[in-house]
């Protein structure tokens, strides 16, 4: 379904990724791990069409993405979230929805599987770093993806708070098929609902597997875990 093949990029003298390939072959909750620095959300970007490769390519269903601007790309199945949330403070949450779509009923419907069609009403800055998390996947909803890319989901939430947003997660990949590729530093969080975990090192896939697979693998753990 997603295919990377043999991605370039440099930032100046720093090579951010170095001929990556990375693939989502089907439904599947798959994670990204790695040392800060070591490209996983530049490869999120170059997926989502942020930033484009300087060599390789991307495919999304068989055709070539690389080149299309994100807002394209998003409504062609592949949606988003990000490290620092793209909300927008003074808004109301109804009114954050209107950014990404321009649709009610969808809007509605969104939030509502979420659990924030109480809060409609609600200003952004009031709320709490998981609901912003819900309104930000609510978005991505609204454009009806395939595949929802997660950057450090978890990154500020209590244990309770990154409980219920696992449980979202995963609902969401049972009852509507949404695939995830989903970066993240909490690994005991990612752990429980990646199928496959890819990790990465100085822009560069250093290996690929079930967690217990990584977590085992000797170079992941010098290099990743320090042991």
């Amino acid at each position: 379904m997603l295919q990377v093949d043999s991605v370039y990029k440099k930032f100046g003298g720093v090579i951010a990724l170095d001929n990556v390939s990375y693939s989502l072959d089907g439904k599947e909750i798959a994670g990204i791990i790695g040392p800060n620095g070591s490209g996983k959300t530049t490869l999120l970007n170059v997926i989502s069409g942020l930033v484009k490769p300087d060599r390789g390519r991307v495919l999304f269903k068989g055709e070539d993405i690389t080149r299309l601007p994100p807002n394209v790309i998003a409504r062609r199945g592949i949606a988003r979230t990000f490290q620092q949330p793209k909300v927008f403070q003074k808004f109301s949450v109804f009114e954050n929805m209107l950014i990404a779509i321009n649709d009610r009923s969808k809007i509605y419907d969104s939030l509502k599987r979420v659990g924030l069609d109480n809060q409609i009403s609600r200003n952004a800055s009031s709320l709490t770093i998981l609901d912003v998390r819900r309104l930000e996947i609510a978005r991505c909803l609204a454009l009806e993806p395939e595949i929802i890319l997660l950057d450090e989901p978890f990154a500020g939430l209590t244990t309770q708070e990154a409980v219920l947003l696992s449980d979202l997660i995963t609902s969401l990949y049972k009852d509507l098929g949404i695939s995830f590729v989903i970066v993240e530093h909490r690994l005991k969080y990612l752990f429980k609902l990646a199928q496959r975990v890819t990790v990465m090192h100085a822009g560069r896939v250093i290996a690929e597997g079930s967690p217990g697979d990584v977590i085992s693998d000797k170079k992941v753990r010098e290099v990743y875990l320090g042991v």
